[in-house]
């Protein structure tokens, strides 16, 4: 099962660039004046709260617990 949003801020956090495809998240991180250095922490930040929201469906929160593994892997 695809979540693009979760995936979108796993590059982030690792310091991809983020991409015209990932409009969303491209969008809150200019609403919010973040500024290119501070992207990686600030979506690190985001996935770290979608993986403990117990609103979210478990799939979801697995999904961002997964790609927050693979950050700190390396």
């Amino acid at each position: 099962m695809p979540f693009p949003e979760i995936d979108a801020l796993a590059r982030a956090a690792a310091g991809d660039v983020l991409s015209p495809t990932d409009p969303q998240i491209a969008a809150l991180f200019n609403a919010l004046g973040v500024a290119a250095d501070q992207r990686a922490s600030a979506a690190r930040q985001a996935l770290q709260r979608w993986a403990e929201d117990r609103r979210a469906p478990q799939a979801e929160r697995d999904h961002a617990v997964s790609r927050l593994a693979e950050l700190a892997a390396g």
